[in-house]
Formats: C-alpha cells, sequence, structure tokens
C-alpha cells in the first residue's frame, strides 16, 4: 500500500539528485517493506507521468485497505478517524468508502468495448511506468540519507472542559539522519467542519533517536463546542511528518459532569510520602561573591567586561549533554547551568531534562512558569509512572490527567494482590474502546496502518 510518509520522503530525495533506484535499496536496506517502498516509488512515478492514475491508485488502495479492516471488525467510523489523524484527504477517504459501499453497477454490452479500451490504457500505462522505472534508472550510490521522522500523539486529558487546559504527549522517532539536529514541532487544533486552525504553537526541539514532549493547550472559555482535529506538524527542510486525533470538546457543565461520572470510577489510592531530599538552592552566578576589593584607582572609560557564558559557542544540544554529564555527581551545579540559558524556553527544557534524567521531580521547582512547571511534572510522571508529584502541579485538569496516568503503577499491584481489575472501568473515557470482534486494541492499533 503506498505510505505517505514514503512518498514525502521519496519526492525530497529525488528532488535532491538521488535516483530511484537508489532510494528504493535505501529503504529496502533500512527494513520498510518491499511491497510498501515499490508502491509508493511507483506511485511517485505515477504523478509526473499519469497524475489521474496516481490518484486513482492511491483511492483504490484506501479502498482494498477499508475493505480489510472492515473485516477485521472495526466500525466504519473508527477507520475514518484514523485515515484523517494520519493526514489523509478527505476526499480521497469518501472516494475510497464510495468505493466499498456503492452498488455494483451492470456492464451493458454496448459499453464493453469502452471498458476493454480502459483497461488497455490503464495496464498500458503501467508498464511504461514500470519499465522506466526498472530500465532507465541507473543505479547511484546515495548521500548522506536525509529525514526520515514518524510522529504518534497520544490525547492526556480525559475530557476537554473550555477554559481549562488540554494536554497531550508527542512522540518523534528519527529512521534517517544518525547525527542529532533540529526539528520543528508544530501543534495546531483544526476544526473539522471547516478546516480553520483554532489554536497554534510550535517549538524548536533537537532529535538524535527519539524525543517525546508533553505539550499544554490552555483552552479559551468562549471556545465553540464541536468537534476538532489535534495535529502534530514534525517539519525538517522540505519534509514533514504528520499525526493526529479527533477529539471533541463539549460545552463546559456538560464536560464537567461527564469528568466528575469518570472520577466516581476511579480508584483513590493513598500516595506514600516521598522519601527525596530537595536540592539545595542553587545560587545563580549573577548572585556569586566578589572577588575582595581593590584598591581604588582613578575610573578610565573602558567598557565592562562581557559575562561568560558555558555554553557560548555550543549547540542547544551540546549544551545539553554537558548538563547531562554535570549532573551524574553535581546534580545542584547542573541545575545552575541550566538557568544560565538567555531564553525562558531553553532553561524551561534544561530543567525538564536533569528532572527526568534523575527522575527527581524537585527539579521542577527552578522553573518560574507555572505551565513549564506543570509539564515538568508531567515528564517526570510519564517516565517513571509514580504519581507522586501530580499534587504540585497547579492546573486542575493537568493534575488529573497525571492521576490518570499514575493508574499504569496501579494495575499491576491490584494483579498481584489476586484483585482482578477492570480496565474498562479503570481508563474509562481517556480513549480507550472495545471493538465488536472483542480482540482487537483502540482504533491506534489498527495492523499495518498507513502512516
Amino acid at each position: 500500500m503506498v505510505q505517505q510518509s514514503l512518498v514525502a520522503f521519496i519526492i525530497s530525495q529525488h528532488q535532491a539528485g538521488q535516483t530511484f533506484e537508489a532510494i528504493n535499496n535505501f529503504l529496502i536496506a533500512s527494513g520498510y517493506d518491499r511491497a510498501e517502498v515499490e508502491s509508493s516509488i511507483q506511485y511517485v512515478i505515477n504523478l509526473t507521468t499519469n497524475p489521474q492514475l496516481a490518484v486513482n491508485q492511491r483511492i483504490q488502495q484506501l479502498s482494498y485497505y477499508i475493505r480489510q479492516q472492515q473485516q477485521a471488525g472495526y466500525p466504519l467510523d473508527t477507520i475514518k478517524t484514523f485515515l484523517v489523524g494520519k493526514g489523509y484527504p478527505y476526499y480521497e477517504i469518501d472516494s475510497a468508502i464510495t468505493l466499498i459501499t456503492a452498488p455494483a453497477k451492470e456492464i451493458r454490452v454496448e459499453h464493453k468495448l469502452i471498458v476493454f479500451a480502459l483497461i488497455a490504457i490503464i495496464v498500458i500505462s503501467g508498464a511504461v511506468s514500470f519499465f522506466y522505472f526498472k530500465v532507465f534508472v541507473f543505479i547511484a550510490k546515495p548521500s548522506e540519507a536525509g529525514a526520515l521522522l514518524d510522529v504518534k500523539v497520544n490525547k492526556l486529558t480525559t475530557v476537554p472542559i473550555p477554559g481549562e487546559d488540554f494536554i497531550f504527549t508527542t512522540d518523534v522517532i528519527n529512521f534517517g539522519k544518525q547525527q542529532p539536529y533540529d526539528i520543528t514541532l508544530r501543534y495546531r487544533v483544526i476544526k473539522k467542519d471547516t478546516d480553520q486552525t483554532v489554536f497554534e504553537q510550535e517549538e524548536t526541539v533537537a532529535i538524535a533517536t527519539t524525543t517525546q514532549r508533553v505539550v499544554n493547550f490552555a483552552l479559551p472559555e468562549d471556545v465553540t463546542p464541536g468537534n476538532y482535529i489535534l495535529r502534530t506538524d514534525a517539519i525538517y527542510g522540505n519534509y514533514t511528518a504528520t499525526a493526529g486525533v479527533i477529539f471533541t470538546i463539549e460545552p463546559a457543565q456538560i464536560a464537567r459532569q461527564k469528568l466528575e461520572e469518570i472520577r466516581k470510577h476511579v480508584p483513590i489510592m493513598e500516595e506514600k510520602k516521598p522519601n527525596i531530599t530537595a536540592p539545595t538552592a542553587v545560587v545563580p552566578p549573577s548572585a556569586f561573591p566578589l572577588k575582595p576589593a581593590q584598591p581604588a584607582q582613578q575610573p578610565v572609560s573602558v567598557a565592562p567586561p562581557k559575562p561568560v557564558k558555558p555554553f557560548e559557542g555550543k549547540t542547544k544540544e551540546e549544551a545539553f549533554e554537558i548538563v547531562k554529564q554535570v549532573a551524574v555527581r553535581e546534580p545542584n551545579r547542573a541545575a545552575g547551568l541550566c538557568q544560565t540559558f538567555e531564553f525562558e524556553n531553553n532553561i524551561i527544557q534544561c530543567i525538564t531534562l536533569l528532572a527526568t534524567f534523575k527522575t527527581q521531580g524537585n527539579f521542577c521547582e527552578f522553573i518560574n512558569r507555572t505551565h513549564g512547571k506543570d509539564s515538568c511534572y508531567l515528564q517526570v510522571v510519564l517516565q517513571t509512572q509514580d504519581a507522586q508529584y501530580c499534587d504540585k502541579i497547579m492546573a486542575e485538569q493537568a493534575k488529573n490527567s497525571c492521576k490518570l496516568m499514575g493508574l499504569a503503577k496501579t494495575v499491576p499491584a491490584l494483579t498481584q494482590a489476586a484483585q482482578q481489575p477492570d480496565i474498562y472501568t479503570l481508563f474509562g473515557g481517556i480513549g480507550l474502546s472495545k471493538l465488536p470482534t472483542g480482540n482487537e486494541t483502540a482504533e491506534n492499533s489498527t495492523t499495518q496502518a498507513p502512516t
């Protein structure tokens, strides 16, 4: 089946001068399915030689995929929602569904000649493209592989409430370049009916192999109820990887009632007091003791010396690595280094990195901004599955999401205690639902889903 992420990568590499044969060999050697690679390359060739055939190819393969998932027991609405979240255009999805649901048309005798002629044209066009790909494209050694990213989005907020925080995680996996590089993550909330972007936020992060971000969106109190798409784009150069989920915003009163119903089914666990010594306060570099006073001298017109910056001349990724090395033996000094960054966003990222690296949420206290501090605590809980830091989160919705994440540690304990936990009661309302077949998981586990 044609894979959208592979198509974008193939186009960018071909525009950079790589041959289709070289791209084909590289992707197969990287572990991608041969059939998916070859069909995606064939689709790119058709885009140039026969655009209409390329569109029909995608719609036909989408219809085949949808039919497979229906036979596996997935509802049509679930499949459609999943495909929209993966970036497939609405009109292609609707056309594919029409191919499945439309009644078969009887071919009359007088039209058979036209049908045979159309089939012959499609076969000849495909044969010419295949011949071009196999014969006229010469093998060339590819240069350094470009960025090939995979993006996943997971909604943490159980019930979005107008006027409160909407929290989600974004995971980015790098399959391409081996050296660390910067990418732009763009988060958008889009009105499903109008395709209008309602909220937008972006940040630049460094990635080597994988990275995970916890993102907060403050929903306005006057946000219009309805269906929305949460979309994340990972952008590097001309390449964009996309993922998303569909969610519903209801009026504040109804949303709060639903949240209260969910809380009734969540067991209240007594939290153990953390036995962690809080890191000692770090004196900012600007407050370090001054050198002994020197003998008075006549003032001279000399410009004051510039303060020494510990990370001057280094990239953000290199600076973060230095902080991690220092944190092994001197965690408090590492926290002080984080505070020497010029921009507040870099300070927040550095402190969050330190807290997750040492698995101690107390370092989050060094962050001044409330949203940044809450995000830091969520990152620590997400990594350790220990909900002891949830009560320190200021935003109520973020605090509830944090405690729900802590249940990942509670369920195994209930099992060991010979209690049978009801998963669908514990996690009701956070996206986990049974499918008609009874042996399938939620929509994010759709087998061999297109990306």
